[in-house]
């Protein structure tokens, strides 16, 4: 889904941003997971483009005082 969706989405309507590397946040959540696989890092370079993914931090801390 993030292949055929996403980063087609992500072409379509910046395609001037093929200069810079652009970075798609997913969580932490077994599903979400997948963004780290050799496909999806591999679909992420086609076409000269560098779309990054990264872990989305989490929304709080615990223990932080």
């Amino acid at each position: 889904m993030l292949i055929n969706k996403g980063f087609l989405a992500i072409r379509a309507v910046c395609p001037g941003c093929k200069r810079r590397y652009i970075r798609v946040q997913h969580d932490n959540a077994s599903p979400h997971a997948a963004a780290a696989r050799p496909i999806v890092l591999q679909a992420a370079k086609e076409d000269g483009w560098d779309i990054r993914t990264e872990f989305q931090p989490p929304n709080h801390l615990i223990g932080i005082s």
